[in-house]
Order: structure tokens, then C-alpha cells, then sequence
């Protein structure tokens, strides 16, 4: 069942997206240290995402073995 509520990941795309808007902006009105920094902003954003990806990824791996695990050793016992 899926939740209305959206979801952490959900939210960090959001932030992402609205800091790509805040980018184009200050791309218009202000000075190219401030674009820098939004843009450092983002890519750290970007880079954390990524990274806990990849700890969801390796930690559900990591559950799956050890259930592929736990059921080789029940039939074992047959």
C-alpha cells in the first residue's frame, strides 16, 4: 500500500529540483560565487543520494543472502 506522504527520497528530489530553479535564478540576478555555491549545494545533494542508494542497495543484498542462507540451512535439515 503506498502512502500518501512522499517519501525521503521523494524529498531530496524535490530539493534537488528546487535548487536547480534557485541555480537559474541566481544565474540571472546575481554574481558567479553564489552559482558556485548553489551549485556545490547540489552536487553534495546529488552525491548523497547516490551513496545512500548504495548502502540501501548493499544492505538489502546483504539481507537477501542471509535469507538465502537461513533457508538453505532448513532444507539441509530434511
Amino acid at each position: 500500500m503506498m502512502s500518501s506522504e512522499p517519501s525521503e527520497l521523494d524529498k531530496k528530489i524535490q530539493s534537488a529540483a528546487e535548487l536547480s530553479q534557485k541555480i537559474i535564478n541566481e544565474l540571472k540576478e546575481t554574481s558567479k560565487e553564489k552559482l558556485e555555491q548553489a551549485l556545490e549545494e547540489l552536487n553534495s545533494i546529488i552525491k548523497n543520494n547516490e551513496n545512500e542508494e548504495e548502502e540501501r542497495t548493499s544492505e538489502a543484498e546483504i539481507k537477501r543472502k542471509a535469507r538465502r542462507d537461513e533457508i538453505r540451512k532448513q532444507w539441509k535439515r530434511y
